[in-house]
């Protein structure tokens, strides 16, 4: 979970953010509270560095404690925050951001910047612009990925649309928790498409260049109606194998394979994970080699039940 760390309190209490008290409180595992939306990466020796809005920190002991918080900046002065951290040759470390189109008139005109590292995330290159005369470029956090022969893969998505992401007609989901209205509405009346595609690089993020075969969106049957898949999040499987899940409105986590390193992706097809209109998130298991997702599981029983 995430809290604003702004505010000292207990995230178990009724005085979290939100005044909404956690129901299962002694299911708690770990409480995320120092980053917001970060991103980790391993370097030489098995530090963890972790990077987000408020900027960097790291843990020499697997994640049990961290140091204190440092800035990172580039040359021109702008702070380097990411939710998206590769490791690159020897102990440099890149980093993709993501920022609004300059001269944006409409929502959702974002673009993605790489930049390198060379001392933990004190200082960093100028940036490169990745998809520069491509598409609109979200990146889902934690989703760059560096396969075995050295190519960076960043899995993102392009909307479109009118308006916010929210339907100004749509009523918002929610319930009242001691008499308060609380919303548990996330993109549920969301009225914009998306598409997913893949930007890498084979220069360490110097240039970069989009999948060859075009961006990857839900058509089930010939003449049917056509579905958003965003939020990607991609694994390594094998050389030159990758595995990638996206988000959808279908209640299904969909897939999508490639053969080639990135290069070109079969058509999206559903998984056995049934979901909400939620992202889910792939890696893979250093010790085992095993594959693993999380996500947010939606079955009917669960929907009839108030999630």
């Amino acid at each position: 979970m995430d809290l604003d760390m702004d505010r000292d309190v207990d995230p178990r209490s009724a005085d979290a953010p939100g005044d909404v008290p956690m129901t299962r409180p002694h299911e708690l595992l770990a409480v995320h509270e120092n980053f917001g939306k970060a991103g980790f990466v391993a370097l030489e020796g098995g530090r963890i560095l972790a990077c987000a809005t408020r900027g960097f920190t790291y843990s020499d002991d697997g994640g049990l404690t961290w140091s204190e918080g440092y800035e990172g900046t580039r040359a021109d002065g702008e702070k380097v925050g990411s939710a998206n951290l590769v490791r690159l040759p020897g102990n440099a470390i890149g980093c993709v951001q993501r920022r609004t189109m300059p001269g944006a008139t409409a929502p959702g005109e974002a673009e993605c910047l790489f930049s390198t590292s060379d001392d933990q995330g004190r200082t960093w290159s100028d940036p490169v612009l990745m998809n520069q005369g491509h598409q609109r470029a979200h990146p889902f956090k934690g989703s760059t990925i560096r396969t075995r022969s050295g190519r960076i893969i960043q899995p993102v998505y392009h909307r479109m649309g009118q308006g916010s992401w929210h339907h100004e007609e749509a009523p918002f989901v929610g319930g009242f928790v001691n008499g308060r209205f609380v919303s548990t509405d996330a993109h549920f009346f969301d009225p914009h498409f998306a598409a997913s595609y893949v930007l890498y690089s084979d220069d360490d993020g110097r240039t970069w260049q989009p999948n060859r075969d075009g961006e990857l969106f839900i058509h089930l049957e010939p003449g049917g109606p056509c579905y958003k898949a965003t939020e990607p999040s991609v694994v390594e499987v094998d050389p030159d194998t990758l595995l990638m899940i996206m988000r959808t409105t279908l209640g299904r986590l969909f897939q999508s394979w490639s053969t080639d390193d990135g290069e070109t992706w079969s058509r999206p097809i559903p998984t056995q994970l049934a979901g909400t209109q939620a992202p889910g998130q792939l890696c893979r298991l250093p010790a085992t080699g095993h594959l693993l997702v999380v996500w947010t599981q939606g079955s009917s029983e669960e929907v009839r039940q108030g999630y």
